[in-house]
């Protein structure tokens, strides 16, 4: 509810801020990235125990999440298609 509140909203409406609210239903459009989220942290960060953010980012080689997500998916057509 802070994001909804005034003392928020106005200090975004004094710097022209445009507050983006829906209203009802508004869950959905977090719900996609909530799950990846809980994904990422299930499947990869939690299983592999990292120490730092640093040894993740080194973990990524340099590489974006997305990156790797790509390189994978073609991967895995071409191996499908092979």
């Amino acid at each position: 509810m802070q994001f909804t509140g005034k003392a928020f909203t106005c200090v975004l409406k004094k710097n022209d801020i445009r507050i983006s609210m829906d209203g009802k239903g508004g869950w959905m459009n977090n719900v996609f990235i909530e799950r990846l989220w809980r994904s990422v942290r299930y499947e990869e960060i939690y299983i592999r125990e990292y120490d730092s953010v640093t040894e993740l980012v080194q973990a990524l080689d340099g590489k974006a999440p997305a990156e790797l997500c790509s390189g994978t998916a073609v991967a895995l057509k071409a191996a499908l298609d092979g």
